[in-house]
């Protein structure tokens, strides 16, 4: 029997509230920005915006939102049985190159299985909060590329499909060698990025 969608957030799941935590390159001297509000257009959709930018330290910059960690339902959560992830983009798009950003728990604690971890601030809706860096799973689209569908009368949606084996080991946004695509199982964070 198939498995029937599960909706991390849209469909009949709002993104907000409670606010999502905004983590950009100010954080090592850059002047990023990024947000992420509730679409006018599309039903328990958001808009994620913002600036890049690529001057201030030398040619990188990233900016990037994410999902609040009391939002979590270890329940809804466990994507165990599943084989990867669906963004649906509403409109046109910008033809720009996103990473979509899951922490598991594997991630959640000091010991992440691969040596990593420090302190780190992550800003949040409430100015600064104290974070441990931990491992992520990235997986970078592009979103000019997928399976467009009409969304009844809203428009063009379209459909991008990312498998486990899509999302890499980062570490501080490089790549963990040895550590493979992800293999599925709970998730405790979501984030959408922009980066260079």
């Amino acid at each position: 029997m198939p498995l029937q969608p599960l909706y991390l957030y849209g469909g009949p799941k709002p993104f907000i509230p409670p606010p999502w935590i905004p983590t950009n390159d100010t954080l090592r001297g850059g002047s990023s920005t990024s947000s992420l509000i509730p679409s006018t257009t599309h039903k328990n959709g958001v808009v994620f915006s913002g600036h890049l930018d690529t001057q201030t330290l030398g040619g990188a910059g990233f900016a990037a939102q994410f999902s609040p960690t009391e939002d979590v339902d270890p329940a809804r959560w466990d994507l165990t049985e599943y084989e990867g992830m669906e963004v649906k983009i509403g409109g046109k798009g910008d033809g720009k190159a996103y990473t979509l950003v899951l922490k598991d728990d594997a991630a959640s604690g000091s010991d992440d299985g691969y040596g990593l971890g420090e302190d780190v601030h992550y800003g949040n809706a409430n100015g600064n909060q104290r974070r441990e860096a931990s491992l992520s799973w990235e997986a970078r689209f592009d979103i000019t590329k997928g399976e467009k569908k009409r969304d009844g009368e809203k428009g063009d949606v379209l459909n991008v499909w990312l498998p486990w084996k899509d999302f890499q080991a980062t570490y501080r946004g490089q790549p963990v060698e040895g550590a493979g695509g992800w293999k599925g199982g709970r998730v405790t964070m979501v984030g959408f990025m922009m980066r260079r």
